[in-house]
């Protein structure tokens, strides 16, 4: 008996093992050996089990060297908010891609100079421009061109792509002062390798759509990567963003994919009445999850508790004019909503942010609507509407009752 016990305990430590690398992969760019020795020696116990999982039921590809190990992922379809946050530009991540394109040659721990790579950037540039008169090409003397490289360059070394040996960037946009930096090994696992030249594809899309077999198992292969590649990349899915073909494999297959999903993962697939959603069924965690630490997810949970007593009170929503759509989201005019956000902040502004506290209506209603829209759980149609996930209203926040409220600080208690 004893040893069944401890076989019991091995299986559940080995498990979740499992689940935590599956979620490092998922959650991170790589993992580097020197950076992170524990994940990337768990990664190498499990590669096995994880590299079959991804590849077939995600078609992703586990790379694995004595360096680095990176999971390829590919979006079962692209959203704004799967870009870099920091990038303002298209011409950004055109100079993150060239700045690349110049790194591919660099050896690990080689060093060089700001001005060779922008001057190697340049000539590449200008041959890549020939002939096509209609593309702007980049110009260094342009205040706006120089930040464009600078926001690239900041990225490539939060990347680990690039360390900064003496300089800043800064100081080269506003100075013209040369940097030195060094490249490092993960520069290589950085780009990826498609099928078809990029002239070949039509919109971003179909850069993911893969290449499979016109059989039935070909078929049914694309159809499920497309399914879980969503499921385990984006916050909540409803029923109404499947196709037909998805929709049925969701409803015939719901609980073996949320099986398959938990065993490798540990997240939840719960269905609710117009979708589903994964959510965190332990403590120990590598994904990010909502609501995330900050006060701006805070916020977003009081807001759907307001609705929901606005929705539930027919004096407020008709005052509020909410409408409830056919996939159950709700409309609502972008006035009300700063209208509920501000007596929000009458109430609890005292326990956020001095931020969130002195914003203009404007701003904080744009603060919270871009987190909503970066969790999948509002969009704007326009700009006077707000439409909100129904999954918004899987959470409620409440602040502590006032006599606990000095003792506590103010945490917000949240429930699904």
């Amino acid at each position: 008996m004893r040893l069944k016990n401890r076989n019991h305990m091995v299986k559940e430590n080995r498990l979740e093992e499992t689940q935590l690398c599956a979620q490092a992969l998922l959650g991170r760019t790589w993992v580097v050996k020197t950076d992170d020795p524990e994940m990337y020696n768990a990664i190498r116990r499990n590669y096995r089990e994880l590299k079959e999982w991804f590849q077939e039921y995600c078609g992703f590809n586990l790379i694995f060297t004595r360096q680095v190990i990176k999971l390829e992922k590919v979006p079962g379809k692209a959203y704004p908010w799967m870009g870099f946050a920091e990038f303002s530009d298209p011409r950004d991540y055109g100079l993150f891609s060239f700045c690349l394109w110049y790194l591919e040659d660099k050896s690990d721990g080689e060093q060089f100079l700001l001005s060779e790579m922008v001057s190697a950037v340049l000539e590449h540039i200008a041959g890549f421009l020939h002939d096509k008169a209609e593309i702007a090409g980049i110009d260094l003397t342009n205040y706006d061109h120089r930040l464009s490289l600078a926001r690239a360059l900041r990225k490539l070394r939060e990347l680990g792509i690039l360390t900064v040996v003496d300089g800043d960037e800064g100081e080269w946009v506003r100075q013209d002062l040369d940097i030195l930096y060094e490249s490092s090994q993960v520069v290589h696992f950085v780009l990826r390798h498609f099928e078809k030249e990029l002239s070949h594809y039509v919109n971003v899309n179909d850069l993911a759509a893969g290449v499979y077999p016109e059989t039935a198992e070909g078929r049914a292969q694309k159809l499920r990567h497309s399914i879980f590649r969503r499921l385990i990349q984006e916050p909540v899915i409803l029923d109404s963003e499947w196709s037909p073909e998805e929709h049925s494999y969701i409803t015939a297959k719901h609980q073996a994919v949320c099986n398959n999903l938990r065993a490798i993962s540990g997240l939840e697939g719960q269905r609710f009445g117009e979708g589903l959603i994964l959510v965190q069924s332990n403590g120990a965690s590598e994904c990010e999850v909502f609501p995330t630490t900050k006060v701006v997810s805070d916020i977003c949970l009081l807001l759907a508790g307001e609705l929901r007593r606005t929705y539930e009170n027919p004096v407020l929503q008709s005052m509020y004019q909410i409408q409830r759509e056919a996939d159950g989201s709700v409309l609502i005019t972008l006035t009300a909503l700063e209208q509920m956000l501000n007596k929000l902040r009458e109430h609890y502004g005292k326990y956020w942010s001095k931020e969130h506290q002195s914003q203009t209506t404007t701003d904080l209603s744009g603060s919270v609507i871009a987190h909503l829209v970066e969790w999948k759980l509002g969009s704007c149609p326009d700009e006077q509407t707000v439409l909100l996930s129904p999954a918004l209203a899987r959470w409620e926040g409440t602040y502590p009752i006032a006599e606990r409220r000095e003792e506590e600080g103010g945490c917000l208690s949240a429930g699904k």
